[in-house]
């Protein structure tokens, strides 16, 4: 059974390890502390918090 989270740019329900369907990004089970690592994703989570704010594409 997977675990819900939400997801750390768009807060929508999203399995823990898996890829946000509403915003696109790819949650690797870090925490928000480590907003500025990039992981999985092409740019860090600082970053697609603020280009989701402005209705930017994240991938």
């Amino acid at each position: 059974m997977s675990q819900k989270i939400n997801c750390p740019v768009c807060s929508e329900s999203v399995d823990k390890y898996d890829i946000c369907d509403n915003c696109g990004w790819q949650n690797s089970g870090s925490g928000e502390s480590e907003s500025d690592l990039r992981g999985p994703n092409e740019i860090s989570l600082k970053e697609a918090r603020q280009a989701f704010k402005k209705e930017k594409s994240i991938n």
